[in-house]
């Protein structure tokens, strides 16, 4: 967020544990959704269905730059929401299905997911990118 802070043609939303690293160098999106510690699947994806239509409605985005970190895994070791894999599956739905019904391209980088062991974080990596190529591949 903190590269395109003052530019108009940019708007960045972030939802995300308000008590998350980094907590003194964390940078402000156009719209932060600050959760609390806990944070369920109906909570976090309530407040992403909350906004999420609204923001394509008014900011009618070209491009979509999803960063789509798995670290809201309650297996996580350093997020502190309650997430399940389901839930995470869920939410990257919800934004794959807004940017194909308002013809958005979409690019998906990845970051955070910390789970001991590890394999819970790589199962919830390898969602995003299994549930863009059947969501996509179904378009054609």
């Amino acid at each position: 967020a903190d590269i395109f802070q003052g530019n108009d043609k940019v708007f960045t939303f972030s939802i995300h544990g308000a008590n998350n690293y980094p907590f003194k160098t964390r940078r402000r999106s156009d719209l932060d959704v600050d959760v609390p510690d806990g944070t369920t699947d109906e909570e976090y994806l309530s407040l992403l269905e909350e906004h999420l239509p609204q923001l394509f409605a008014e900011v009618k985005p070209k491009l979509v730059f999803y960063q789509a970190g798995v670290d809201g895994l309650k297996e996580d070791s350093f997020g502190r929401l309650a997430l399940t894999r389901s839930g995470l599956i869920r939410r990257n739905n919800m934004v794959y299905d807004q940017c194909i019904k308002n013809a958005c391209k979409l690019v998906i980088t990845m970051g955070g997911g910390y789970s001991r062991p590890i394999d819970a974080t790589v199962a919830a990596c390898t969602d995003v990118f299994r549930t863009a190529a059947l969501k996509y591949a179904a378009l054609s």
